[in-house]
């Protein structure tokens, strides 16, 4: 599906799941380079830059686990030219929903000269891509919350999965971002080529919020570990407990046991048990004093 907005002499187009047919139509239309076309008419795994004789063409994914709709990291294509900005997406993208929406209310609210360059909407697509990661992270965040008074609850052992999920959360998140910044930098380059350095200016910005949201990943990582390493000594704690326990336990049947032994054996040997008997419990009842289990 092929939704179109007019802002002034700027045009965003954004495709939604696009057949090949709609790819073909916006070739058309845009005069998109040939291999921009073939790769838009399937998702493309890894990120891209290519600078195109009339426009810069963008893949990045992005990471989701509360927003998406079925994959955990949304691929977009972004291809800038001088007054159209496409977008190309697989998934629905809320950010991009609403931001599409937003200017849709605003073109007939307000002025439609808001955008001189389609570069400036790339930059604002951008910013609104980023602060969706963080909203994200917020949420994971919230789970740490959760975690954090489910251990301190005496609920250690079900809280290993969830922290390991969560750990897994994290570092695909980071894993999919590492991409962005050559990405970025390179189109910083071909864009200050192609557009002027107004753009580079804009792509330094996104640049800035690149790494806020990596520093912020770094971060909680580094909660995440503190939380593992807190909930595994206290499951430590807990089965240290235990296994003094059963050491009590077994410090209290062992002498029944002899007690048994000793009422069965012969009278000559009796006394040489009671002898052993009284050691045996003497010297764990002492270990178990110098080790303050008792």
């Amino acid at each position: 599906m092929i939704t179109t907005q007019k802002m002034g002499d700027i045009t965003w187009v954004d495709a939604l799941s696009p057949t090949n047919e709609e790819i073909l139509q916006l070739q058309k239309i845009y005069k998109l380079n040939e291999d921009v076309t073939r790769d838009l008419m399937v998702p493309t795994l890894v990120p891209r830059i290519d600078e195109c004789d009339e426009h810069l063409y963008t893949v990045l994914h992005f990471p989701a686990n509360k927003h998406s709709h079925r994959e955990n990291a949304q691929e977009i294509d972004i291809i800038v030219g001088k007054n159209y900005l496409i977008t190309v997406r697989y998934d629905t993208i809320d950010s991009i929903y609403y931001l599409f929406k937003s200017f849709e209310v605003g073109s007939i609210l307000a002025n439609k000269d808001r955008f001189r360059h389609a570069h400036e909407l790339f930059f604002i697509i951008m910013r609104k891509m980023y602060e969706s990661v963080l909203d994200e992270l917020s949420a994971i965040e919230e789970q740490f919350d959760v975690i954090e008074s489910a251990i301190f609850d005496g609920r250690e052992k079900e809280m290993v999965a969830s922290i390991s999920s969560a750990g897994r959360t994290l570092l695909d998140f980071k894993r999919t971002l590492i991409p962005h910044e050559d990405v970025l930098s390179t189109l910083q380059e071909a864009g200050i080529r192609q557009l002027g350095k107004e753009f580079g200016k804009d792509v330094s910005i996104v640049l800035r919020e690149y790494h806020r949201v990596r520093s912020r990943i770094h971060d909680d990582i580094e909660a995440l570990i503190e939380i593992r390493e807190t909930n595994n000594t206290l499951l430590s704690t807990k089965q240290n407990e235990i296994i003094k326990i059963f050491t009590i336990l077994a410090f209290i049947t062992f002498p029944l046991t002899l007690v048994i032994d000793m009422i069965q054996a012969d009278r000559n040997i009796m006394w040489l048990l009671v002898i052993l008997v009284c050691i045996s419990v003497g010297t764990m009842f002492a270990f178990f004093k110098h080790k303050k289990w008792l």
